[in-house]
C-alpha cells in the first residue's frame, strides 16, 4: 500500500467523522413585553382612618409602576385586638386602640402602611355605667397610686394604645388603688370590667 493511498484514506476517514458531528447554536430571542417590571412604590388609601368598634372599612391600595409584572399584596395588622384585616384590605374594628394597618408588595417586599384609630361605642347603657366610675387623678403628675372607684367589684386592666397589657389588678372593693410606679409617661388604656359593664378610659401619665 502507497503512503498516497494511505493519506487519502486518513482524510477521507476525517471528513467522514467531520460530517457525522453535530453542532448546536444558542439562540436568544427577546419578545417585547414578557420582561420582569418590579414594583417600585405601595401607596394604601385613605392613609389614616378612625372607626368605632365593629365597623369596617374598605382599604385601597395603588401599586406603581402600572405596568409593574405582580401587583399582589399581602395585608397585615400590628394588633389583632384593635383592627383585623383581610386578604382583600377589609379593616375590621374591634376593640378601642390603635392599630397599623400594613400592606406588603409580594414583588420585592416594599410596603406602605396606615394607621388605624378606634373608639369604643358607647350607648345609653354603657354611659350610664361610665359615670359611676371614677378615675383619679388622671391625668396623673409625679404619684405612683391610681384610685379607681366603682359600684362594683371589678378587674383593672392597663394596657398600651397599641393594646399591649401592662397591668392586670382585682379591685373586690368598690375603691381600690393601683400601683402604675413603673409605667413612664404618655397616654394609656385602662379597662374596667364586671359583671355589669366593660368600660375603657384613657389614662394620661406626665
Amino acid at each position: 500500500m502507497s503512503k498516497y493511498f494511505l493519506f487519502a484514506l486518513i482524510i477521507h476517514s476525517w471528513l467522514h467523522c467531520s460530517a457525522q458531528k453535530k453542532h448546536t447554536i444558542n439562540v436568544k430571542i427577546n419578545v417585547p413585553g414578557c420582561s420582569h417590571m418590579p414594583v417600585k412604590s405601595v401607596k394604601i388609601l385613605p392613609d389614616s382612618i378612625e372607626l368605632v368598634a365593629l365597623q369596617t372599612k374598605h382599604l385601597q391600595v395603588e401599586i406603581l409602576p402600572d405596568n409593574a409584572t405582580n401587583k399582589k399584596v399581602t395585608w397585615a395588622t400590628t394588633n389583632t385586638q384593635v383592627a383585623q384585616v383581610d386578604s382583600f384590605g377589609m379593616v375590621t374594628a374591634k376593640n378601642a386602640g390603635t392599630a397599623f394597618i400594613i400592606a406588603t408588595a409580594d414583588d420585592g417586599n416594599i410596603s406602605d402602611s396606615v394607621l388605624v384609630s378606634v373608639k369604643q361605642l358607647v350607648t345609653d347603657l354603657d354611659q350610664q355605667y361610665l359615670n359611676q366610675i371614677n378615675i383619679y387623678p388622671n391625668p396623673i403628675n409625679n404619684k405612683n397610686l391610681l384610685c379607681i372607684e366603682s359600684n362594683y367589684s371589678s378587674k383593672i386592666i392597663i394596657s398600651s394604645i397599641s393594646g399591649k397589657i401592662l397591668i392586670s389588678d382585682c379591685c373586690d372593693k368598690k375603691s381600690c388603688y393601683i400601683d402604675i410606679k413603673n409605667l413612664s409617661s404618655g397616654q394609656y388604656i385602662i379597662r374596667v370590667q364586671n359583671e355589669k359593664y366593660n368600660i375603657n378610659k384613657t389614662l394620661i401619665i406626665n
